[in-house]
């Protein structure tokens, strides 16, 4: 009976949570496609920042304490296409829909990776460099808020609580993070895209 019990904690955790890191292929896009973020007020960009890093800072069950992360407005527009593709077409999913929301989708019906994303938003992603994503939701309900804050923190608190997302969010290699929340109805949809950059290359 435990052993049942756990399983659907388990089912639970996977099904308001999803996670993914690559260290693999490079996948090469071109495009001009409009760059666009969700988060109109910085003021929320500075917060949600301030917010992450401190947990990095004091360390999680996970893991250890790791370096801080600063902001790149182009994981922020890779994160808000994504988290606005899974609002439109209510999914929870690293693969995107294959739709015009979806702009980094290989072909029409055939959806894009967090990879293909990160890289059509112009960074590129080399074999050797370490990229990752988080994604969950929360329920206007259990946060008991209708506000952007309050849900986002719920929804780190998801990553944080689930070993697998956690050690995504912690992981010392990434130097660089954007983020996206989207209200849906009665949920906050998130997405945040990580990424390690040689930062003697963007100077």
């Amino acid at each position: 009976m435990r052993k049942f019990i756990l399983f659907l904690s388990a089912a639970a955790i996977t099904a308001f949570c999803g996670c993914s890191v690559n260290s693999g292929k490079s996948v090469k896009k071109e495009n001009n496609f409009p760059k666009f973020s969700l988060i109109s007020n910085n003021t929320y960009k500075y917060q949600m920042l301030a917010y992450m890093n401190n947990i990095r800072a004091k360390g999680a069950k996970c893991a250890p304490p790791a370096p801080p992360l600063r902001w790149n407005p182009k994981l922020e527009t890779a994160a808000s296409y994504h988290v606005r593709d899974m609002v439109k077409h209510n999914f929870l999913s690293h693969t995107g829909s294959g739709t015009s929301y979806d702009p980094a989708r290989k072909a029409p019906g055939k959806g894009s990776s967090y990879i293909d994303r990160i890289e059509f938003f112009g960074i590129p992603v080399k074999p050797s460099m370490l990229v990752g994503e988080n994604i969950t939701f929360t329920y206007l309900r259990n946060v008991k808020s209708d506000k952007v804050m309050p849900n986002f923190k719920k929804a780190i608190k998801n990553i944080i609580d689930d070993d697998t997302h956690c050690k995504i969010f912690m992981n010392p290699r990434f130097n660089y993070i954007g983020s996206a929340i989207l209200r849906n109805k009665d949920r906050y949809f998130f997405v945040m895209d990580l990424a390690e950059i040689d930062e003697s290359k963007t100077r």
